[in-house]
């Protein structure tokens, strides 16, 4: 059973975090309830998004207070970090998420010294911090459905989410949905740049290129058409979108999305094997 009152220990203070706890905030979790731990942290940090929050350098000090644990650190850390909380952790037996890409539950629990810790993997992705995440979440059979309720609904204040039946899928849910901000950015970044090439301000280019990439991605959540079916609405024969996409097809980007999207999922597959 998880205890009525949360209280979440982010352990690592980058920029996930910061989207998550800015997401939270927003949805009218007590940030009083929330305590962030880094080695660099200063109060400063987060006095901006609630002066109420909890920063402090010792992560000890923070695990102490929480009965739910976020691991946000680099996966170059958690074995470290894992290592440094383990004796905490099996004292006080809370709630572990971790959102570190590649670290599979068999690691943190060799790490801790615990087959049986309480641990959820997620992939959030960055638009958290305006409660418009997209998160994929693991968690083995162990796990109560108290536990994954809460953290389904801890999640879903921070946008949406969607359970995996296997904790390899979380490899491609990196690949796809976690860094796939990023992708998006690259071509409203391009679209912004040709616009601007074409006399366009760069203030009303950002406007246009992100008004039109809210507008068509209201579409595609909205209509139960294929994204080729939706393509081909916008696409009349021998007119300026098909003038586009001629271009696009002529250098092949599906295929250079596809070999690019496999090398995440690559890089995802290989940080579980150099961090286990």
């Amino acid at each position: 059973m998880m205890p009525a009152k949360k209280i979440i220990a982010f352990i690592g203070a980058g920029n996930m975090t910061r989207a998550l706890v800015s997401g939270l905030i927003q949805n009218n979790v007590p940030a009083d309830h929330i305590w962030v731990s880094s080695p660099e942290i200063t109060k400063r940090h987060y006095e901006q998004l609630h002066p109420k929050i909890h920063a402090t350098t010792n992560n000890i000090e923070a695990v102490k207070h929480a009965n739910v644990i976020v691991l946000a650190v680099k996966p170059t850390h958690m074995k470290l970090v894992c290592t440094e909380l383990s004796a905490m952790i099996l004292e006080k037996k809370p709630l572990l998420i971790s959102i570190a890409t590649g670290i599979t539950i068999e690691s943190i629990q060799k790490w801790i010294g615990n087959v049986d810790c309480n641990i959820i993997r997620t992939m959030p992705n960055i638009a958290a911090a305006v409660a418009a995440s997209t998160t994929g979440l693991y968690a083995k059979s162990c796990i109560s459905e108290g536990q994954k309720h809460w953290t389904e609904s801890f999640f879903r204040s921070v946008g949406s989410t969607i359970w995996l039946e296997n904790e390899s899928q979380l490899d491609a849910i990196t690949a796809i949905s976690g860094s796939g901000p990023a992708y998006l950015f690259y071509i409203f970044e391009a679209m912004q740049n040709a616009a601007m090439a074409l006399n366009i301000p760069e203030h009303i280019a950002k406007w246009l290129v992100s008004e039109t990439a809210i507008s068509a991605t209201t579409m595609a959540s909205e209509s139960d058409d294929t994204f080729r079916q939706l393509r081909d609405f916008v696409t009349s024969p021998n007119g300026t979108t098909r003038a586009a996409l001629n271009v696009l097809d002529r250098h092949q980007v599906q295929m250079i999305f596809k070999d690019a999207i496999e090398a995440a999922h690559v890089r995802a597959q290989e940080l579980s094997k150099e961090n286990s």
